[in-house]
């Protein structure tokens, strides 16, 4: 063995010698954490987009036939009162965007409703909704299996509607109902009792009317 082998291999072997296959290993690993960390957030945005898509689309097949929809910036929990506040979110991103990228659909209102009723199948697309009210308005048990998959709803009028006894037994399926309205209703006390029972932590509002006496 000559000189210059003796020194290669020392240089080869030396313990100070960076490595070059470890260091190609951890930039590996850098750019693998890199790529995770900027795709998540991209995921959500594209899933986001997809759903304000859909969401805009229901909302405005819903208005058409007389659906109000009202959006969760628009009242003040707190003070239990209108909140005045303007569009959520920044101006160019909305543009962007559009506008329900940004906005929460939170209650729904039907009491001009002039559409075919299957339509009101929609309101499944708007799965934010905590709260909603079909008022004086001849539907009667076909809107309660669409109801049950508004899984979010906490307050419900069904005020002056067709409903039975054995549509609101129905609605039981609903986790979150707090509040429920079956005034001038064709439910009877007797619905109502076993209602209670199935759902005690539900407040079951229904004023006597002429079928009572």
């Amino acid at each position: 063995m000559d000189a210059s082998e003796g020194v290669r291999d020392d240089e080869t072997s030396s313990p100070n010698r960076p490595d070059r296959r470890r260091f190609l290993r951890f930039s590996t690993r850098r750019l693998l954490l890199a790529v995770t960390l900027v795709s998540l957030p991209c995921a959500w945005v594209s899933r986001r987009l997809i759903a304000s898509r859909i969401q805009a689309e229901a909302v405005l097949a819903l208005t058409e036939q007389g659906v109000s929809i009202g959006y969760l910036r628009e009242w003040d929990r707190v003070n239990d009162r209108f909140s005045g506040a303007g569009p959520p979110g920044p101006a160019f991103l909305r543009e962007l965007f559009g506008e329900h990228f940004f906005l929460v659909p939170d209650i729904f209102i039907v009491d001009k409703f002039h559409g075919e009723k299957e339509a009101l199948a929609l309101l499944t697309e708007l799965p934010t909704l905590t709260g909603g009210g079909i008022v004086d308005t001849p539907i009667g048990d076909e809107i309660i299996p669409i109801l049950t998959q508004l899984h979010r709803i906490e307050d419900l009028s069904l005020y002056g509607t067709k409903v039975t006894d054995r549509g609101i037994l129905r609605l039981t399926e609903l986790p979150r109902l707090k509040n429920l309205i079956v005034s001038k209703t064709l439910v009877t006390e007797e619905g109502v009792h076993e209602f209670q029972r199935r759902c005690p932590d539900c407040v079951v509002h229904r004023e006597n009317d002429d079928s009572d006496e």
